[in-house]
C-alpha cells in the first residue's frame, strides 16, 4: 500500500487554516517575512502526440513542442475549476509557465477559470494577478527528450505564444535565459547551454522571491514531468514524508509514492518560522483530484499496478506440482487463474507467500494444474503487485490472427506495463475501450471455437 500522502497538520496550522494566512515576523531576524507563502507545481495536461500516435512528431517542424490533446484540454479546464477553491484569498497570485505550447495551454485554462475571482477582487486589484508569465527556467530538460528528432533547437518566445493565449504578459522579464544548440547527433536531441540540473534545482527558489508573489503570495508553476519532480525536490526532498527519487524512478513506480500523471498538482507551503517548505496541509503529492478518470487511475496504482509479462511454454515435465520447484529453472511453481482477457493472473497473496523477488524465474500453471509457462518477474516488480501472464504457444492457446491483433493493441504486444505516468503508445489508455477490447477477445475466441467445431463435424 502507498504511504499516507498528507501528514497530520502540525499544531501551528490549527489557528491559521488554508486561505487565511497572515505574515508574521521571522523569529530570528525580526523582519517581515518575504517571498511566496504557497507554491503549486503543475505538470501540463495530456500531450497530443502521446494520446494520438498518428505520426504527428514525424511531420512536425518542432516535434518537442506538441500541443495538448482534446483530453488534455478537458483536463486543463477541470484543473482550473479545481484551483477555484484551493487558493489563499487576499494574497498576490502569479502564474509562471514553461515556454512550450502545452504548458501555455494548460496555464491559459487555469487563468480563464480564475478570471472571475480576479474581477471579484479576491486576489486584490493587481492587474498581473492572473497573467501568464512565460519563464524559460521551467522548460523541459532536453536530455530527457532524446527520443525526438529536434529539427530546430529552439522554443517560442512570449511574443509568439501570445497567439496561444492573450493572457501572456509581454512585460514580464524572465529570470533565466535558457538557450539550446544543435547536439553532436543533430538532427537528434538538442543540447542546453548550461547545466539543466542546476537550473531546475534553483529556479523554484528564485520564483518564490519574485516581486509578483514576494508578499506572502501564491505562485502557480506550470511545467513538465521531470521539472515537476526536480522543482518539488529542490524545495522539499521528502514532501509529506515521501522521499522523492529521480524522475525515472518516479515514472516507473520504483518508490513509495504516487504516480506523476498528466496535470498532477503538488501544493507546497512555506513555514514562516524557518522558511522551510513542505506539502501543504490537506493536499496530496502529485494530486489528480480534479479529474475523475485520473483519480481512478491513481487508485489503481495505489492498489499496486498490474504487470503484464510474456511467458514461454514449459516443456517438461508435462505436469508441475504447485509449491514445488521447477528443476529446470530453479524457481517455484505457482498456480494462476484465468482472466477474461486471455491471460493467467497471479494474485499478490500468492506471490508474497512464495517470497519471490523481481527478476526471479518462476513457473506458472493454469487453474487445472496442467500445462505451464515460465516467466521472469519484471525488474520493477514489488511485493503486493498482481502479475498477469500473456500465454503463448500452441499447447496453451491457439489464437487466430484477429485475436492476436486485439491482444497486441490491448497489451502493447506483450510489453510490460507498470505504474508509469504514461502507458506504452500502442496500449489502450481508456477503460471503456479496454472493456470493449476484452469483449472482442471473448467474441473472437467463441467464433474460433465455432469454426473449429464445424471443421471437426466436416
Amino acid at each position: 500500500m502507498l504511504r499516507v500522502l498528507a501528514r497530520a497538520a502540525p499544531p501551528r496550522y490549527v489557528t491559521r487554516p488554508l486561505g487565511s494566512w497572515t505574515s508574521r515576523p521571522h523569529k530570528d531576524s525580526g523582519q517581515q517575512m518575504t517571498g511566496a507563502k504557497m507554491m503549486f507545481v503543475v505538470r501540463h495536461a495530456e500531450r497530443h502526440d502521446r494520446s494520438t500516435p498518428d505520426g504527428w512528431s514525424e511531420l512536425a517542424l518542432r516535434p518537442q513542442d506538441t500541443p495538448l490533446s482534446q483530453r488534455g484540454l478537458r483536463q486543463s479546464r477541470r484543473l482550473g475549476k479545481w484551483f477555484y477553491g484551493k487558493l489563499p484569498i487576499h494574497r498576490p497570485l502569479a502564474i509562471f509557465c514553461s515556454p512550450f505550447i502545452r504548458c501555455v495551454q494548460t496555464a491559459d485554462a487555469i487563468a480563464v477559470e480564475l478570471e472571475g475571482l480576479q474581477r471579484a477582487g479576491v486576489f486584490g486589484n493587481d492587474v498581473h494577478s492572473i497573467k501568464i508569465h512565460v519563464e524559460p527556467g521551467l522548460v523541459e530538460d532536453m536530455r530527457y527528450m532524446g527520443g525526438l528528432k529536434h529539427r530546430e533547437p529552439w522554443y517560442l518566445k512570449a511574443a509568439d505564444l501570445i497567439c496561444i493565449s492573450p493572457r501572456v504578459d509581454l512585460s514580464y522579464k524572465p529570470l533565466r535565459d535558457v538557450q539550446f544548440t544543435k547536439g553532436p547527433t543533430y538532427p537528434g536531441p538538442c543540447v542546453e547551454l548550461g547545466d539543466p540540473g542546476h537550473r531546475l534545482n534553483t529556479i523554484a527558489h528564485e520564483i518564490a522571491q519574485h516581486p509578483l508573489v514576494a508578499a506572502g503570495g501564491t505562485a502557480i508553476l506550470v511545467t513538465h514531468g521531470k521539472p515537476s519532480a526536480d522543482l518539488i525536490r529542490s524545495l522539499q526532498p521528502a514532501p509529506g514524508g515521501i522521499a522523492l527519487p529521480s524522475y525515472e524512478m518516479i515514472k516507473s513506480g520504483k518508490y513509495e509514492g504516487p504516480p506523476l500523471h498528466y496535470s498532477a498538482v503538488t501544493a507546497l507551503q512555506r513555514d514562516s518560522d524557518d522558511d522551510s517548505w513542505d506539502l501543504a496541509p490537506g493536499f496530496e503529492l502529485f494530486s489528480n483530484s480534479h479529474d475523475p478518470r485520473l483519480v481512478a487511475l491513481r487508485q489503481s496504482d495505489a492498489d499496486r499496478a498490474t504487470r503484464y509479462v510474456v511467458g514461454d511454454p514449459a516443456k517438461a515435465p508435462p505436469r508441475y506440482v504447485v509449491g514445488e520447484t521447477n528443476l529446470t529453472t530453479g524457481g517455484p511453481v505457482l498456480r494462476g487463474k484465468w482472466r477474461p482477457c486471455g491471460a493467467v493472473e497471479l494474485e499478490a497473496v500468492c506471490l508474497r507467500s512464495a517470497q519471490v523477488e523481481a527478476g526471479q524465474r518462476i513457473t506458472v500453471t493454469g487453474p487445472d494444474g496442467g500445462e505451464a509457462v515460465s516467466i521472469t518477474l519484471p525488474h520493477e516488480y514489488r511485493p503486493g503487485d498482481v502479475v498477469r501472464v500473456r500465454l503463448i504457444g500452441d499447447a496453451l492457446r491457439d489464437e487466430d490472427e484477429a485475436t492476436e491483433k486485439i491482444l497486441a493493441k490491448r497489451f502493447g504486444g506483450g510489453m510490460m506495463y507498470g505504474s508509469s505516468c504514461t502507458p506504452p503508445t500502442n496500449a489502450v489508455d481508456d477503460e471503456k475501450e479496454a472493456e470493449t477490447l476484452d469483449k472482442a477477445v471473448e467474441a473472437s475466441k467463441t467464433t474460433a471455437a465455432v469454426v473449429d467445431a464445424a471443421k471437426a463435424v466436416a
